[in-house]
């Protein structure tokens, strides 16, 4: 490994990571921005209708109007069709009455049961066929065309926006995003706030920890490579796609963890890279191959025995209820390691 890798991995994954947030951001925003004239109407609505709106509504589509309504005898009707059109059945789901404003007739479609002065719902253009038919009924005696007025008000109550899943699903996702994009730039301004490289700082100064871990990895060549790992009795390193970079007095644990899932009929294992530090409280995960996984696996249990975990599932059960007992264990084995070596033959 040559000098500056590890910083510069660093510097990769943190522009990788404001990029990403940025992207994810710009697409919501984008998303939101598309459908604005939802989020005008959710957030401004309803606009009362008068005079003045009919002559000029713009985008304002979330509308309440206040009047007398008379009948106009115009019905939706739903028709249900079964046994590919053998039986068939009709049903009035809608009523279109004639609210009186001050200033002409607002066609409106309520449910039949309806009842009241107050319209709340959607504008939308009046169809022509409903103008229409209006007119032929005599609804539009004496200059009624020119005093419809050329819109539909549907009742819909306030839910007519809960339509529009993008955003109502993109509005909280986009909210959500601004937090997570502002911690993720002031993450990623500098390389001593990654995650690695605090622990790291704890044992000096971080670009002198960093110049001795690389110093060692250059030492040992490439037999220290293990997978997608540098693995020396002092140090793990992995620098893709995420640096991960433990001391041995830091190490806890090391194991895999195996899931299989199906796929199109297939059947997909996942091999992932589990690794325990001592004062972090969340598992740091690398997704591998089978044959990486053993690679690194066997690598570390030639280095650092004591820190093999068999069980990757149950230790991090055991992790998560008490990381002192775990870290405790760890020195236990380490120093039962150590003390046999000592007293071996091999060991002087």
């Amino acid at each position: 490994m040559k000098r500056g890798e590890i910083l510069a991995a660093v510097r990769r994954e943190n522009k990788t990571s404001i990029v990403s947030a940025l992207v994810l951001t710009a697409i919501l925003a984008a998303v939101l921005a598309i459908n604005w004239r939802y989020l005008y109407n959710w957030a401004l609505g309803p606009f009362p209708f008068d005079a003045a709106f009919a002559t000029s509504p713009g985008a304002r589509e979330f509308v309440r109007a206040e009047g007398p309504m008379l009948p106009t005898g115009l019905v939706e009707e739903t028709t249900f069709r079964l046994f590919r059109g053998a039986v068939e059945t009709k049903s009035t789901s809608a009523s279109y009455m004639a609210m009186l404003t001050s200033d002409g007739i607002l066609v409106v479609k309520v449910p039949t049961d309806f009842a009241g002065r107050v319209v709340e719902g959607r504008l939308l253009p009046l169809p022509e066929r409903v103008r229409a038919e209006l007119e032929g009924k005599g609804a539009g005696a004496g200059g009624a065309r020119r005093a419809f007025h050329p819109f539909l008000l549907e009742q819909r109550g306030y839910g007519w926006l809960d339509s529009n899943l993008f955003v109502l699903v993109g509005l909280p996702l986009f909210l959500l995003m601004l937090p997570v994009l502002a911690w993720v730039a002031w993450k990623s301004a500098r390389v001593e706030r990654h995650d690695s490289m605090q622990r790291l700082a704890r044992l000096g100064p971080l670009h002198t920890v960093v110049a001795r871990v690389e110093s060692a990895l250059a030492a040992a060549g490439r037999a220290a490579k293990a997978g997608p790992l540098w693995i020396t009795r002092e140090w793990v390193v992995g620098l893709s796609p995420t640096v991960l970079v433990f001391s041995a007095s830091d190490l806890v644990g090391v194991g895999v963890a195996t899931a299989t899932s199906k796929s199109a009929g297939r059947v997909e294992t996942k091999h992932t890279l589990q690794f325990w530090a001592r004062g972090d409280r969340v598992v740091h995960t690398l997704d591998v191959s089978a044959s990486e996984a053993e690679a690194a696996l066997s690598a570390v249990a030639r280095a650092m025995p004591w820190a093999v975990v068999e069980d990757a599932g149950l230790f991090d059960t055991r992790w998560t209820q008490d990381r002192a007992q775990c870290a405790r264990d760890a020195d236990e084995r380490r120093q039962t390691l150590a003390a046999g070596a000592g007293s071996s033959p091999g060991g002087r």
